[in-house]
This record gives C-alpha cells, sequence and structure tokens, in this order.
C-alpha cells in the first residue's frame, strides 16, 4: 500500500483492513505508521540477510565490507525514498534519546557488528572501543549518506558519498598527508 498509494495517504485503518485485522489490534502492535514502516523495512532486511552475510565474509577487508553494505543500501533507499525517509526518521528518533531501546537491535545493527567483528579480527578496527560505539559510528555514517541524498537527489552519487563517509569512519577526520 505504501509503494502503490504513498505513505502519507496510506491510513493505519487501510493497513488494517488490508491485515484484516481490527484497527485496535493494530495499535496493540504498532502505535503509529512509522512503526509499520519499520517493520516492514526490518523485515526486508532480514530476508537478505543471510546472503549479505555470506558476500561480506567473500570481501577483503573492513572498507570494501563498508562500502558494500552502505552502497546496497544507500541503492535502496534511492529507489523507495518515500518509505526510507519516513523510516529513517523514525530510527533516528530511537537512536537518539538517551534511553536505549533494545529493539532498535535491528538488521543493520547486526550486519555492521558482524563487519566490525571480522575488521577486528583482521587487527583492522580497535577493539578497545565498545562494539556499541563503533555500531553507532557506522550507523551515523550510513545516515549522513542518506541525508546526503534527500538533500540534493539529482546530484547524488552513491558511491561517491559512501566512499568519504566510510573513509571518514576509518580514518576519522585529520587531513590527508
Amino acid at each position: 500500500m505504501f509503494v502503490k498509494q504513498g505513505v502519507d495517504r496510506t491510513t493505519m485503518e487501510q493497513i488494517a483492513e488490508e491485515a484484516d485485522v481490527a484497527k485496535g489490534t493494530l495499535y496493540n502492535y504498532f502505535p503509529d505508521k512509522e512503526a509499520v514502516i519499520d517493520e516492514y523495512v526490518k523485515e526486508n532486511f532480514m530476508k537478505k540477510y543471510d546472503e549479505r552475510l555470506q558476500r561480506l565474509k567473500e570481501l577483503p577487508d573492513t572498507r570494501a565490507r563498508l562500502e558494500h553494505i552502505l552502497t546496497e543500501l544507500v541503492d535502496e533507499v534511492c529507489e523507495k525514498n518515500e518509505i526510507f525517509e519516513k523510516h529513517i526518521v523514525y530510527i533516528i528518533k530511537k537512536i537518539t534519546t538517551l534511553k536505549r531501546d533494545e529493539k532498535v537491535n535491528n538488521g543493520f545493527r547486526l550486519m555492521a557488528a558482524e563487519i566490525i567483528v571480522l575488521g577486528q579480527q583482521n587487527s583492522e578496527l580497535r577493539k578497545d572501543v565498545p562494539l556499541d560505539v563503533l555500531i553507532g559510528l557506522i550507523e551515523f555514517s550510513f545516515i549522513n549518506v542518506v541525508q546526503q541524498f534527500y538533500i540534493s537527489p539529482d546530484g547524488f552519487n552513491s558511491v561517491e558519498a559512501v566512499r568519504r563517509c566510510v573513509d571518514i569512519c576509518i580514518n576519522g577526520i585529520k587531513p590527508d598527508r
């Protein structure tokens, strides 16, 4: 329904009717439309999780893994930008709260953790920083790339934007010497 008629034109009543559940039942599971979108995005991510994980393990290093997964995800955002705009705003609200919600442990966080662990095993990444902090850096790198798309969709180059953010994530913001 979101794809066919748009997110803003889809109502919770229509979703309940399509799912053949009472509106009250739908609200018991999903407090708002953005929560429905979040579940939809997570479900779709997890459908490809094993395939993505296998592909990441075949790549030579952390940089290649991050560039690959972020480019793939950003391309999906570009294809379904209305749905992902609502989803990303919803996620940003959840990850920027001072109280961590365990439900934020979605497929993206699991994939980021896998990339970090592989990088630590290969001595490419620091082991003295908590895993959750490193995952957060990857999340914010992704959000930064996506934000660039939403600000300037016509001139957006996903490969270049991802490369730049991955480089900053791995090397920091020091100038090249």
